[in-house]
């Protein structure tokens, strides 16, 4: 249950209710929405990568745009600003250092001892993909040095790269946020920053946040509709293996004319052909939204009590002339990750579960790139220790669903836009979060679920070991032309693992060539090579090395000799799953399966008045059956997996929920 006020809680069941939706959209999502490209005149070597901080393209550039306007440590600068005293750090060496750590642009030119800089004068260029709206723009300094740009311009260009809005800032904070409400900027290509003056003399510019934003708050009045699906376990009608699931969200506004916070307002917003609106080039995917539900609490100020809902990202927009109205279906995080491909580039040896999730996430943090990617592992994954962790070339969703198989678990989003890894091993609070009662829910049924009654559980294990001699993985013929000194050539083999490459040069003909560079994967390899003597010819690369094999799938049969009498026999079969890699493994799963479906299930759906601040996994009290004798109803206790709110003027909820059971771990 989220944290809400007595006031809040009585709301939930009073006979006459006032039910309340708002939703912030972030039209320009920095961390989703690609295409934008940080360049620099004016840029400092970061660390020793061995290439330029900002470079158009690499990782830096979201810490320009991301949003974040502060900096985790003080880091030391070498223009002889800085001292021992032990509050300065080094900035990290390691792209994922730098990475995981907001720096930010630091200039290699330093101002004078007034804080001066000569022309030219450094400058910092965010460009867009698509034209947008701006209607503020944030220029953050750095908060642990308390230095911020004292001059500084602010250019805008349109897609063609005429100067549409130029204006020179006077800065007194770390931070300074601009307003260009009135300039009416519909379809910027660009944004330019320009320092001019520096708040500290003799030290190089350091900007941690330039970013043009559009956002918006639309309450109760604009809102049609808004319907809310979020969810544990897939309704697929079998036993729920390996969940992954993405939380929904529908919105439906009104597009007959809308005010903003600030007081612009607009006519027929949403229509896409509108050049008067701010949004016209914003109705794309990717859009941030942020929904919540609340009460007007029963005081004299008429408060309003809200709960987040969780963080969506849009699809499609559909305009409806007709309805005058605007709608648009959104999906969680997860979504995001569901058609990324991930190909780790090695093995993992005798990690744990725990482990190898971190890693995948990392890798979805570092390489997508998500920034903000948040998650909560359960430390019940550190009981299971996988002896070589590769998922080969997958989805970042379909890796973290073998995950979740592996370990009987469950993957979702949290209402804060954290991703939660679970295991079913874990204990489960079975004390009641809240109550339904007969007088606030307008229909309960209780299937029995037979479909999903399993009482003999059959799991692979997948076991896995390198060949212990070397094998040949591989031959490519490479050709050199004429006045081609140098090649590089990267060699895939398909869907073997290989530990241990090894590249040979063998068959020269014409030729003679040597390595220069080589590096290997679990995948492939890149090997450079240099022409040493001759003009045109061949060679071969031969590649050995130690394949990844499955040696042997035997399987763990665990069985419930009750229930087969009750049921009969109800016999499942686990998915293969290259993490399974023995038996032990294996048996937690059988067991964990086998004890939570041998009996009916006994779901409980209720559609009720709903309480916003209940959440997927609370434990809920519900009558499941009232004797006409006494009119006393008894109760059950449940784990809601799946509760889907709706709202159109009022508030209603129907809700899934399992029988809470003790689980064997």
């Amino acid at each position: 249950m989220i944290a809400v006020s007595q006031e809040f809680t009585e709301q939930v069941t009073v006979e006459t209710r006032i039910p309340r939706v708002k939703i912030d959209v972030l039209w320009t999502d920095p961390f989703i929405n690609s295409g934008m490209v940080v360049t620099s005149n004016d840029y400092n070597r970061m660390g020793d990568l061995g290439q330029d901080y900002y470079v158009p393209g690499s990782w830096h550039d979201p810490h320009l745009v991301d949003t974040k306007r502060s900096t985790p440590h003080k880091y030391l600068s070498t223009d002889g600003t800085c001292s021992s005293d032990g509050t300065f750090f080094t900035v990290p060496s390691s792209v994922a250092g730098q990475q995981n750590n907001q720096v930010g642009w630091y200039t290699a030119s330093v101002g004078d001892s007034d804080g001066d800089f000569s022309e030219p004068y450094p400058e910092a260029t965010v460009s867009f993909a698509e034209a947008r709206a701006i209607r503020r723009i944030v220029v953050c300094g750095e908060p642990t040095r308390e230095e911020y740009p004292e001059v500084f311009e602010v250019t805008i260009y349109d897609g063609d790269d005429i100067e549409i809005f130029n204006h020179q800032y006077s800065g007194s904070s770390v931070e300074t946020i601009i307003d260009l409400t009135s300039e009416n900027i519909n379809a910027s290509g660009s944004m330019k920053l320009t320092i001019i003056k520096w708040s500290s003399g003799g030290t190089m510019a350091k900007i941690v946040e330039f970013y043009g934003t559009i956002s918006d708050v639309f309450y109760t009045d604009d809102i049609v509709s808004l319907n809310i699906l979020e969810e544990r376990e897939v309704e697929n009608g079998t036993v729920p293996t390996g969940n992954v699931s993405c939380n929904e969200c529908d919105v439906e506004l009104q597009n007959i004319s809308i005010i903003r916070e600030n007081g612009e307002s607009f006519i027929d917003p949403f229509f896409p052909n509108n050049s008067g609106s701010y949004v016209a080039n914003s109705l794309t995917p990717n859009v941030r939204i942020t929904p919540y539900i609340g009460f007007q609490l029963p005081n004299s100020d008429q408060e309003i009590e809200y709960v987040k809902m969780g963080v969506f990202w849009t699809n499609d927009w559909t305009t409806e002339e007709k309805n005058f109205s605007v709608q648009v279906s959104c999906r969680d995080r997860l979504e995001l990750l569901r058609e990324v491909e991930f190909r780790a580039d090695e093995v993992l040896l005798n990690v744990t579960l725990y482990t190898y999730a971190e890693f995948i996430l990392n890798h979805a943090k570092q390489n997508i790139p998500m920034n903000d990617l948040v998650w909560s592992i359960d430390t019940s994954l550190l009981d299971f220790i996988i002896p070589y962790a590769w998922l080969g070339k997958t989805t970042y969703m379909d890796a973290l669903a073998k995950i979740s198989a592996a370990c009987m678990g469950y993957i979702y989003m949290d209402r804060n836009d954290v991703l939660i890894i679970k295991s079913y091993t874990a204990n489960e609070a079975k004390i009641p979060d809240y109550a339904i009662t007969r007088d606030n829910y307008f229909n309960r049924s209780q299937k029995s679920k037979s479909e999903g009654l399993k009482n003999r559980v059959i799991v692979p294990v997948a076991e896995t070991i390198p060949e212990i001699e070397a094998s040949e993985i591989s031959t490519t013929e490479v050709s050199m032309a004429e006045g081609i000194d140098d090649t590089t050539v990267t060699i895939e083999w398909g869907d073997e693992v290989v530990l241990d490459g090894v590249a040979a040069i063998q068959n020269q003909a014409d030729i003679t060539v040597y390595k220069t560079y080589e590096i290997f994967y679990p995948w492939g390899c890149t090997i450079s090579f240099h022409k040493a003597t001759g003009t045109s010819g061949t060679f071969e690369v031969l590649v050995t090395g130690k394949k990844l094999q499955t040696e042997s799938i035997s399987e763990v049969t665990e069985s419930d000799q009750d229930s087969i009498a009750l049921y009969g026999l109800r016999e499942y079969k686990y998915n293969i799953n290259p993490l399974l890699q023995n038996a032990a493994l294996s048996l937690v799963v059988a067991l964990v399966l086998l004890d939570t479906y041998k009996n009916l299930r006994r779901d409980v759906e209720v559609e009720w008045r709903g309480n916003p601040a209940a959440e997927i996994g609370d434990c809920v009290t519900v009558p499941v059956y009232t004797p006409s004798s006494t009119g006393i109803s008894v109760t059950d206790s449940f784990l809601s997996y799946r509760q889907q709110f709706s709202f159109e003027d009022r508030l209603r909820c129907r809700l899934t929920a399992r029988k809470a059971v003790d689980i064997q771990s």
